[in-house]
């Protein structure tokens, strides 16, 4: 193990005494202090008696949380009996972020000011102040409610990262509606696949969108998609259109029911009230990657996401009223709902829509520059490839950025060292991870502690994470599951359509008793930090020895000429076999001497058990639509099973090489 945790841990970067005292973290824990009264067990002047308090005393702190930034919950934080939180509680999701505005200083909060700024890879630049921002879905939730949308109802989208779609989710929650959307590269099949499941009343479509500056039609898409899906009774269409591209995309639609996204804005203002639902009422409905069947429809409630996302975007992120975050998204991930949340604490999101390394790779750095960004997120293969492309920051203003985010995989130790050495040395840069799952992170970023090299900072507040060995026994410092041992109001309400709950169940609580396994393999570490290895259904087996494949990962892609890598188990008569998959630059350079070179790295860095029986080099690795490598359809494939569902993949066309392959 220790082999392992070199070159894990070392400081990169460490608050100051001024910045941790006016961190909203600090805010929040003063809050508590003056509020504490019987509760005030123990000292929280550090972050593990914070922490250990936070789970000890769940109810009171979510509570505390909620009135910390101006939530009204009424009752108690959790009962027992039906392990439901917030049971006496009414709220409305998109009335809350409205309000967001209100944590602004009013001294100087300015009705103009942008609380949505939307980029395209163009160059198109649009914004939407708060007042604009509350009448436009107030217009588009009377149409909705019009045309009979109801608490539970689901509304579907199909649409770019862009301000068109932060008001239609918006409204469809102000009307208690289940809001469930995908980008707009979803083939037919894989948005039947998710749609078809939970059949939605209302569908909101563009008919177009942009890529490497290539204008795409999807309108036969959503015509085959509409005419599917028989539940579905209206259709919202927003017209794609560019300055750059004045024509846009011919509008031909022959659809009944149908009405364009601008004739809703121009309709006279009603002012509408919200709709007020319970704690627990649905709000999103996401879909796993489904490259082992149909995605699972995973369920969110109202409550659990709001209060998740205040508290990792308000006191872990550190993001205060008026400032602006850009975390690069489709619409078909988990991160677009989150980086939506950050209404509700006052802040700006900054949409971007496109190629994130086109016309040229720092192309988002160009527009943390110019918007003054100050939180900036990507997948951790984002930084990869600005590493690879040579992107150095001092090539762009970031003064005021303050934080970097990754998410999507691990961070390897080296990404941090890039983000350090290239990018902005006196910046946190917070490695988080949690997932579709639960819609928010079980460890993330915490602006109290030092950054370590290769780690995640710590556990969210409330959030019970250990690690749990193959007996279900907490370990530090070495290698198991990542498991929460109590309730957190973010667990999925279920999946779609699983009356029994027994697929639920199974998911996350048939690894270990009333225990939620998240399927990562990882490790605490005695800092309190964690490291990601990968996940867990995706694990190496070799000898019966368990190898998480960032292991292998760390040290392949530090390789000059190495795009990206897959390690699979091969099963070789009852044993398994590591395998590993390159992706090069250049495919010639996979020669005899090169893959010596690669074992040679695995095994002086890592052990013999982790060193491959076999290396390949392949032209491409498949990948699911939110950009992860696609581990466990390269291994079904290779060990002759079946790839249920290739509409979850962007290129399903490589498999054709692994099914090849002798």
């Amino acid at each position: 193990m220790s082999r392992i945790l070199d070159g894990y841990g070392d400081v990169m970067w460490a608050p100051s005494p001024q910045s941790c005292l006016d961190s909203n973290l600090t805010q929040f824990v003063t809050f508590l202090e003056s509020n504490l009264k019987s509760k005030n067990t123990m000292s929280l002047k550090t972050w593990p008696e914070l922490h250990q308090w936070s789970v000890q005393h769940a109810g009171y702190f979510w509570a505390s949380l909620a009135q910390f930034y101006k939530i009204q919950l009424e009752g108690p934080a959790y009962d027992l009996t039906t392990q439901r939180w917030f049971p006496e509680a009414q709220l409305n999701f998109a009335a809350c972020l409205l309000q967001g505005r209100f944590l602004i200083d009013q001294s100087v909060y300015q009705a103009s000011s942008p609380c949505l700024v939307s980029i395209s890879e163009y160059g198109d630049r649009t914004q939407c102040s708060w007042i604009e921002l509350e009448e436009r879905v107030k217009k588009l939730a009377a149409y909705l409610k019009k045309v009979g949308v109801e608490p539970g109802d689901r509304v579907a989208a199909v649409v770019p990262n862009q301000i068109e779609a932060v008001i239609s989710a918006l409204a469809c929650a102000y009307v208690g509606g289940v809001w469930t959307s995908c980008s707009p590269d979803f083939g037919v099949a894989a948005l039947l696949d998710r749609f078809g499941q939970t059949t939605p009343k209302i569908l909101i479509a563009v008919n177009g969108y942009s890529y490497k500056s290539k204008t795409i039609s999807i309108t036969d898409k959503i015509i085959e998609l509409t005419n599917t899906i028989d539940t579905i009774t209206n259709v919202v269409i927003i017209p794609f259109q560019s300055t750059q591209q004045p024509t846009g995309i011919k509008v031909d639609f022959d659809l009944d029911n149908l009405i364009y996204f601008e004739d809703i804005m121009s309709q006279a203002f009603e002012d509408i009230q919200p709709v007020l639902v319970e704690f627990n009422a649905p709000l999103y409905i996401l879909y796993s990657s489904g490259t082992t069947g149909k995605p699972k429809c995973i369920v969110h409630s109202v409550g659990g996401t709001l209060l998740q996302h205040i508290k990792e975007l308000g006191l872990h992120t550190d993001i205060k009223p008026g400032e602006k975050i850009l975390y690069f998204s489709t619409c078909g991930w988990m991160m677009w709902n989150w980086l939506l949340s950050a209404l509700s604490v006052g802040a700006t999101p900054v949409l971007y829509d496109g190629n994130p390394l086109y016309p040229e790779p720092g192309r988002l750095l160009a527009v943390v520059e110019s918007e003054e960004v100050e939180h900036f997120g990507a997948s951790a293969k984002y930084y990869a490839a600005l590493e690879q492309a040579g992107v150095v920051g001092e090539h762009y203003n970031l003064s005021k950025l303050r934080n970097f985010l990754s998410t999507g995989s691990p961070l390897l130790p080296e990404q941090f060292d890039y983000v350090y050495q290239k990018l902005k040395s006196d910046v946190r840069l917070a490695s988080i991870s949690g997932g579709t799952d639960i819609i928010s992170c079980f460890a993330l970023g915490n602006p109290w502690l030092a950054v370590r090299r290769g780690e995640l900072q710590g556990p969210g507040l409330g959030m019970a994470v250990q690690v749990f060995n193959d007996d279900g026994e907490s370990v530090v410092n070495a290698k198991g599951e990542l498991v929460c041992t109590a309730p957190f109001p973010s667990q999925p309400i279920g999946f779609w359509q699983d009356n029994t709950g027994q697929k639920y169940h199974d998911a996350y609580f048939s690894r270990f008793d009333d225990v939620w396994a998240q399927g990562d393999f990882a490790i605490v570490t005695t800092f309190g930090g964690l490291i990601i290895l990968g996940r867990s259904d995706a694990v190496l087996n070799p000898g019966g020895v368990r190898i998480g494949t960032a292991e292998i990962y760390r040290q392949v892609e530090t390789i000059a000429g190495v795009v990206d890598a897959v390690a699979i188990g091969y099963d070789a008569n009852g044993d398994e076999q590591v395998w590993l998959f390159l992706q090069l630059q250049d495919p010639t350079d996979f020669t005899a001497e090169f893959e010596q070179s690669v074992r040679q790295k695995i095994r002086d860095n890592t052990t013999p058990r982790h060193v491959p029986a076999r290396i390949f080099c392949v032209p491409d690795l498949p990948r699911t639509r939110s950009g992860k490598l696609a581990e466990l359809a390269v291994k079904k494939i290779v060990n002759n099973q079946q790839v249920n569902n290739l509409e979850s993949l962007i290129n399903p066309g490589c498999l054709d090489y692994f099914k090849n392959l002798k």
